[in-house]
């Protein structure tokens, strides 16, 4: 087995054992989270085994405003999403 090859599978095993709703679109990819963090940081309530979850906690803990976060995270990160 190639080294890439290695790497590709224990890259699929382990995110296939992160806690992330079936409510995630798939693939993941860096917009697809980001989306997902500016959701939960909106909703300012975590989600029980949800790992977008971590952005509220970090905003909670920095004392940033989780609404301002979630609006700089679109306009950053996903600008076609902005709102």
């Amino acid at each position: 087995m190639s080294s890439t090859k290695l790497r590709s599978t224990k890259l699929r095993w382990t995110f296939q054992n992160w806690p992330i709703p079936d409510s995630v679109p798939r693939p993941i990819t860096g917009r697809v989270w980001a989306e997902e963090g500016a959701k939960i940081l909106e909703q300012g309530e975590t989600a029980p085994g949800h790992l977008a979850s971590a952005s509220l906690i970090a905003a909670r803990i920095s004392g940033a405003d989780p609404k301002v976060l979630a609006a700089v995270i679109r306009g950053a990160v996903r600008p076609d999403v902005a709102r």
